[in-house]
């Protein structure tokens, strides 16, 4: 995703090891209706538009965070079985979200990855760097927990 000017673009990538096959990883990665099992902060999620080959199918998840609720309209943008999805979302932030996976044995590595914009220039830079960073670091970290929760003991 490219930069533009006034816009601040962070990254965040995670890995985490799941002791679940891939199969079962992906199934609960695959299923929007999953998110608030495991993604922080997701309330709900409506809209959901499948394919069977996914790429250009939509969801709504809704976030609740310090009060406020906002929504987030995300499109896959990437899809191939068992390996790998990712998708572009906006709403009160822009930007996209991915999770590769790779089998280990009978285990999973899961890689999240995340790039997102906030804009305001100065401003819009200074509340990135002092909260949303450490709010989507942590939130990414707990957001694998989660998974690997999920599908280690469900």
């Amino acid at each position: 995703m490219p930069s533009r000017p006034g816009v601040t673009m962070t990254k965040v990538v995670k890995t985490i090891l799941i002791n679940a096959p891939i199969s079962k990883v992906f199934e609960k990665c695959d299923n929007p209706n999953a998110m608030p099992l495991y993604v922080p902060s997701v309330t709900s999620v409506s809209n959901v538009q499948r394919s069977e080959k996914r790429i250009g199918d939509t969801f709504r998840a809704t976030y609740g965070m310090m009060g406020a609720h906002f929504d987030e309209d995300f499109t896959y943008t990437e899809f191939e079985r068992d390996k790998r999805i990712k998708a572009a979302f906006e709403g009160a932030m822009k930007g996209t979200m991915g999770i590769t996976l790779v089998p280990q044995g009978n285990s999973t590595n899961a890689t999240l990855e995340s790039e997102y914009e906030v804009s305001g220039g100065i401003l819009g830079k200074a509340v990135n760097k002092l909260l949303f960073e450490r709010i989507n670091d942590k939130n990414a970290e707990r957001l694998l927990e989660n998974l690997k929760m999920v599908c280690e003991f469900a």
